[in-house]
């Protein structure tokens, strides 16, 4: 098995972007708006399973660095020829992730806004329906859709605000060793 931070390398080789932050910043009063608007800080639709290719698949890492602001960064997982079943061509599979746990979750239809919290563990979110949005301590804020994945570990620091579709989502927590 692969610790996931061995699997996971930047998609560049340099430090991610730093986005500078947004003149507005989405309150408790905006919970209700829809999470596509004009605004200035929506950076549009953003989905990371597209992105996937023979060779790799992208997905969205959330940190938080030694002073704890929290960032998001485009990451690679590598996907190499393995065989899977007996007598079929091989499929294209990252190296096995230790996971110490899985459970599928239902966000309630309503729930729109997750103010700022941490990640509860390390864990790969695996999105299955609606858009989701995320932002960032640092002001960055980005939007995926169904079929994203996102490393999140951010455990510490300023953590992140997520923001859901009014008729809730279906997602799949997977706990990373």
């Amino acid at each position: 098995m692969t610790n996931i931070t061995d699997s996971v390398r930047s998609a560049s080789p340099e430090k991610a972007p730093r986005r500078a932050p947004t003149a507005r910043t989405v309150t408790s009063n905006d919970r209700h708006a829809p999470m596509t608007t004009n605004e200035p800080h929506t950076i549009g639709e953003v989905s990371h399973a597209p992105q996937a290719t023979d060779e790799r698949v992208t997905c969205l890492r959330i940190f938080a660095d030694s002073n704890g602001e929290t960032h998001m960064q485009d990451s690679d997982i590598t996907l190499l020829p393995r065989e899977f079943f007996k007598d079929i061509p091989p499929l294209r599979l990252s190296d096995t992730l230790a996971a110490s746990g899985c459970n599928i979750c239902r966000v309630p239809s309503g729930m729109r806004e997750v103010d700022w919290h941490n990640s509860p563990r390390r864990e790969l979110v695996i999105w299955l329906t609606g858009e989701v949005e995320f932002e960032t301590s640092d002001g960055d804020i980005r939007r995926l859709t169904a079929g994203s994945v996102v490393f999140a570990e951010d455990t510490t620091g300023k953590g992140h605000i997520s923001r859901h579709p009014p008729e809730g989502q279906l997602v799949v927590h997977v706990d990373l060793a």
